[in-house]
């Protein structure tokens, strides 16, 4: 393991939320500061040149390095795009093996439709980023792509087509991040289950992410909750605050009467959505009441908290105010930024997972010719918490309940 460890480098492409893949490094082993490996240069007309910190004459020869690339609203997708094909061409220059990217929220990964595909009119005339992305990590020498939770799995076409192979699953790995919602909501969360879940019912809000939602559940354990499905709602007639949702199917049980929802979701961006469907279920207008019953609060978890870039503050302060029988809402730091920067309101009930260790666990997957989307299934909640529990931490505010009643 050693010798495979020293032919391990991280390095990061951005100076911008440097902690993370720090403590990814860290995790390895690597504790070198990030720029002292390669120092992600930007030159004064804005250029950017980064700059491997060689040692001897052997440069990168027979080394695999892993980019760390952390959107955030500080640093467009697009130019971290670019700067990830400028590092990733770099390394190869200087002779690395391999290169993998790993991005904890791919960019672009919802761009994954063009008009060949869905000829639908309001795509005609668009580009298909995700697939331009992927080209252009293709001809940069990439060879592997690590991300969490992806939005489609049309994404693994995609690179299958970019990289010219014949699954995209041999490019592209996508952690799937239910073994670690599963863990936090039973061991660390406020959550408290009656009769392995007879109190909860798991919902989810749409097509896309119904898989995910009923990995969730599964991994609980909690085989005696129920689960809600939705699909996508339409706009009420003279309201457009208020949707309807047409044909809601609920199973294990049969209402949501006094019930502990939880709602797990890959992306929270502006907030409009989730807001209307929990309205929804709260029945705020009687005129579109479900008749499904008024459940008790709920547990709203996203995996990448995008919250709208740089107007992330309002944001927060939306969903603060106009979700009160949200009880925690959970977020991973896919996008950093959202560990610091959280209004007082939003902190007072939120909770990030930290996932820089879990990434590590995964780089050392790969450099190990192992799968991280199939490393974090589980037979049994015990097996999860022994293998899931090190593998995150947890940041709230002093200011958050659990923290207040210490």
């Amino acid at each position: 393991m050693r010798d495979s460890l020293e032919n391990l480098v991280i390095a990061a492409v951005s100076r911008t939320h440097m902690e993370f893949p720090q403590q990814v490094a860290d995790h390895l082993g690597k504790y070198t500061d990030l720029v002292d490996v390669m120092d992600p240069k930007l030159f004064s007309s804005g250029e950017f040149g980064p700059v491997f910190i060689l040692n001897g004459q052997e440069g990168l020869e027979g080394k695999t390095v892993y980019l760390i690339v952390s959107q955030g609203p500080f640093v467009s997708a697009q130019e971290l795009a670019a700067r990830t094909g400028i590092a990733a061409d770099a390394a190869k220059y200087w002779g690395a093996k391999k290169v993998v990217v790993v991005s904890p929220d791919l960019a672009y990964s919802r761009a994954d439709r063009g008009f060949k595909e869905d000829p639908d009119k309001k795509l005609k005339g668009k580009g298909v980023t995700s697939a331009w992305q992927a080209r252009l990590y293709q001809i940069s020498g990439v060879d592997q792509v690590l991300t969490m939770h992806l939005h489609n799995k049309r994404l693994y076409d995609i690179y299958a087509e970019a990289f010219g192979v014949d699954n995209g699953r041999k490019v592209l790995q996508s952690i799937c991040p239910s073994a670690v919602l599963a863990h936090y909501l039973m061991k660390r969360s406020s959550l408290s289950p009656v009769h392995e879940g007879e109190n909860i019912v798991f919902v989810s809000c749409d097509e896309g992410c119904r898989g995910f939602v009923e990995a969730t559940r599964k991994a609980t354990g909690l085989v005696n909750s129920g689960i809600l499905y939705l699909d996508k709602g339409r706009e009420a007639d003279n309201n457009p605050d208020a949707i309807i949702i047409d044909n809601p199917r609920l199973e294990g049980t049969d209402t949501l009467e006094g019930k502990t929802l939880i709602v797990p979701d890959d992306i929270l961006d502006t907030g409009g959505t989730i807001i209307n469907v929990m309205k929804w279920l709260w029945v705020t207008n009687p005129e579109l009441s479900h008749n499904l019953g008024i459940p008790k609060d709920a547990f709203l978890y996203a995996t990448h908290a995008v919250m709208a870039g740089k107007a992330y503050a309002d944001i927060q302060e939306r969903i603060a105010k106009q979700l009160p029988m949200v009880k925690e809402f959970i977020v991973t730091d896919t996008r950093p930024y959202i560990a610091d920067l959280r209004d007082h309101r939003f902190k007072e009930k939120s909770t990030v997972l930290r996932m820089a260790r879990l990434f590590g666990d995964a780089i050392l997957k790969i450099h190990n010719a192992e799968s991280p989307e199939e490393a974090y299934k589980f037979d049994s909640f015990d097996e999860l918490d022994r293998v899931m529990s090190p593998l995150y931490d947890i940041k709230r505010s002093s200011r958050h309940f659990l923290n207040m009643k210490k």
